[in-house]
């Protein structure tokens, strides 16, 4: 469904996993599960392990580069961001939701439904990977959520935007070679400033 609640996106899909908990996803036989459901891509646009205690580890878009472990509800969808897996060469790490990440019960009361669940998505979205100002609305909005919805949520976020492209900056490093004008470019593109752009190349080391 969308951040409202009024409209269905896509298929979701899930499996039980009694008895597992976030260690589960440091094994070799996770990996195994995560090609899996990288194969589902056309068929879900989620896909959840379910841990059956409340919790488990949610493949928005059955994305499995950086899948989320939190908390879910009855249609095993996540409504709290625990940790997140990070996939690279010898595997998946589990990291813990960085303090400062935003939490929708942390949200003022005056937001409307709609803006809180957007600020929760921004959270989710900024647990796992860097996002210019600009590019996390147009994200959100992706989501379903409305332009004010989403402006809202990026408004009250908390993000540092220049740390932000600094993250932005060695996610793709981490993945490729660029020039340091390349790199700002892409910056660029992603809806970075000039000046976040150039923060965020230099504070990488470039």
């Amino acid at each position: 469904m969308n951040g409202t609640g009024d409209t269905v996106l896509g298929k979701s899909g899930y499996i039980e996993a009694s008895g597992y908990d976030i260690s589960y996803g440091e094994t070799a036989d996770f990996e195994k599960l995560c090609d899996k459901i990288d194969t589902l891509k056309d068929k879900y646009m989620w896909f959840t392990i379910d841990f059956c205690d409340g919790t488990g580890i949610v493949f928005t878009g059955c994305d499995i580069l950086m899948p989320i472990y939190g908390e879910l509800d009855e249609t095993k969808a996540l409504t709290k961001t625990i940790g997140f897996l990070t996939k690279n060469d010898n595997g998946y790490i589990y990291e813990e939701q960085s303090s400062d990440t935003p939490d929708s019960s942390d949200s003022d009361s005056s937001l409307t439904m709609g803006q809180k669940n957007a600020l929760s998505k921004a959270g989710d979205y900024l647990s796992i990977s860097g996002f210019s100002y600009e590019g996390l609305i147009k994200q959100l909005e992706f989501e379903g959520f409305s332009t004010e919805e989403a402006t809202c949520a990026a408004d009250n976020c908390g993000a540092n935007w220049n740390e932000q492209a600094a993250k932005k900056a060695q996610e793709y490093l981490d993945v490729s070679s660029f020039s340091r004008s390349g790199l700002i470019d892409q910056l660029k593109f992603e809806g970075f400033t000039d000046e976040q752009a150039e923060y965020g190349v230099t504070a990488v080391g470039y």
